[in-house]
């Protein structure tokens, strides 16, 4: 038997279990499904308050969070609302927008929950991303050392690698 190549973003196997044909990952659909590869070919998709990770045999099983809600920690004890835009960040963390609490958190190596840049409040102010605020960020992406954020009221925000967001 020759075993079945690693997916990927493109396979047939892939588009199957994203309709939910092979594998239902969200039993609601929920609209921020959103997915990446990492290095070893396993797949994390966000969906519901849940990050899950599709492995090599297309087994979903949940990566990181528990249920709705705010808490850093362990990655399956942490708590997140909507998880969205998954980003994989030059030294291998997995950064998200966690879009009900209005933040900017990430997968410390490939174990911690952390909070990245946001207070928790509503807003749009610029400063230390400790001191920023976000309005519901859904996408997260890095290019040369900064961090480009959007969010519900059609910003681009960017955080600097000195942590200074700015809009």
């Amino acid at each position: 038997l020759t075993p079945s190549p690693p997916p990927t973003l493109l396979d047939p196997r892939l588009m199957d279990l994203i309709d939910c044909e092979r594998v239902q990952i969200d039993s609601d659909r929920s609209s921020n499904f959103s997915i990446i590869s990492l290095p070893n070919g396993v797949l994390l998709a966000c969906t519901g308050h849940l990050i899950k990770m599709i492995d090599l045999q297309l087994d979903v099983t949940t990566w990181a969070g528990t249920e709705g809600g705010f808490q850093d920690g362990h990655r399956l004890a942490a708590m997140m609302r909507e998880p969205h835009g998954l980003s994989l960040a030059p030294n291998g963390d997995v950064y998200f927008c966690c879009r009900e609490n209005h933040r900017i958190r990430y997968v410390k190596d490939m174990e911690e929950v952390v909070t990245f840049a946001g207070t928790g409040q509503v807003g749009n102010k610029d400063g230390p991303k400790a001191q920023a605020t976000f309005n519901r960020p859904y996408q997260a992406l890095h290019h040369n050392g900064f961090w480009y954020i959007t969010d519900w009221a059609d910003a681009v925000r960017v955080i600097s690698p000195e942590g200074i967001v700015s809009t």
